[in-house]
């Protein structure tokens, strides 16, 4: 038969063994419930928390935008309220969010072309809408999470038209300075265009200012989206210059990546907007029956189950959007701004 000896040796090694893979499991579950503080947890992650609860707790969508741009957000008359086409995108999510949206449901906020990423960054703001480009750099760069786009646009120059030597892009002599947004897109979209005429980017002043210095003659050419020199020169005085766009400027409104949440509402709302002007479905038509989405879209989003029809009783559809604050600027006739059904770039499905 098996000794002693023999039996107490294997009884060890069993107890031995038995130990260790109970210290594992014991050190295992320890470890993945560690706090945020332990190493395993990488925390430059951005958060996968909501806001919707602390914007509904809180009373009021808190958006970044613009301001005195006649297409994309100015006040309105002596009540204070604002109007326009980015501003239209904050009204539609706070509608989205509130069923008893009135004016009071927004806290704008005007942001420029640095603060409008890094308020998003900090969370100080829960969405901007701010004719801003959507790119994968700044998606990455800043944590940000773009909407669906709004608006196809591209760059261009625009000069006086007392300079009547430059009509065309290509009649801009060589060592010219175009004066353009900082923190632009446009800034690398003229730089390219001009570099084989040694064409040189001032990049220094917020958008409201290079508009001044080119009013004031202290700049000969400005750069900027189509629509933004459609929308903010004088028609009488300045020239948008001829040729093809210098760039694409894919425009959409954006939020923290983190708040995945808001993310959601937002992209269901701009896509909502294009789903009702397929279907029909407008600012005096719409209600419960007609919504664009199921219940369901709305009921996992935490939101009203026809909040859509809050949305666009409040706005209006993408094509009544359009129309109200872009049309006479940039006609839609013929452009990439049209759905896709009609030869365009926009298109949604629910």
């Amino acid at each position: 038969g098996i000794n002693a000896e023999y039996m107490g040796v294997m009884v060890s090694l069993a107890i031995l063994l038995i130990s260790a893979v109970t210290a594992q499991v014991i050190y295992n579950v320890q470890y993945v419930n560690q706090p945020a503080s332990c190493p395993i947890v990488n925390n430059s992650a951005p958060s996968t928390s909501s806001s919707l609860d602390a914007i509904q707790n809180r009373g009021f969508l808190r958006c970044g935008t613009t301001e005195g741009d006649n297409i994309f957000g100015k006040l309105s008359g002596s009540g204070g309220d604002r109007v326009g086409f980015d501003i239209a995108q904050c009204k539609a999510v706070a509608a989205a969010i509130f069923p008893d949206y009135t004016s009071s449901r927004i806290q704008y906020t005007t942001a420029d072309s640095i603060t409008r990423f890094t308020l998003i960054q900090n969370k100080t703001w829960d969405m901007v809408a701010w004719s801003t480009t959507k790119t994968a750099l700044r998606e990455a760069k800043y944590n940000l999470r773009f909407g669906p786009v709004m608006l196809y646009d591209g760059a261009g120059i625009a000069a006086k038209k007392s300079n009547t030597a430059v009509v065309a892009l290509s009649d801009i002599p060589a060592n010219s300075t175009v004066c353009v947004t900082i923190g632009s897109t446009t800034q690398a979209a003229v730089a390219n265009w001009g570099a084989a005429k040694n064409i040189s980017v001032n990049a220094t002043l917020q958008k409201k200012d290079v508009y001044a210095a080119f009013v004031s003659g202290q700049c000969t050419y400005i750069g900027d989206d189509l629509s933004g020199l459609a929308s903010n020169l004088n028609s009488t005085t300045d020239r948008i210059l001829t040729g093809n766009p210098l760039s694409k400027e894919p425009l959409a409104p954006f939020s923290n990546a983190g708040e995945t949440q808001i993310g959601q509402i937002i992209e269901a709302v701009i896509n909502g907007l294009l789903l009702a002007e397929e279907r029909g479905v407008t600012k005096a038509n719409a209600q419960a029956s007609n919504d664009v989405y199921s219940t369901e879209v709305g009921t996992s989003l935490g939101l009203n189950p026809t909040f859509m029809t809050n949305v666009i009783k409040t706005v209006g559809n993408y094509a009544e959007i359009y129309a109200e604050f872009v049309n006479a600027s940039v006609p839609r006739a013929g452009g990439a701004n049209r759905l896709f059904k009609d030869g365009g770039l926009l298109y949604a499905s629910d």
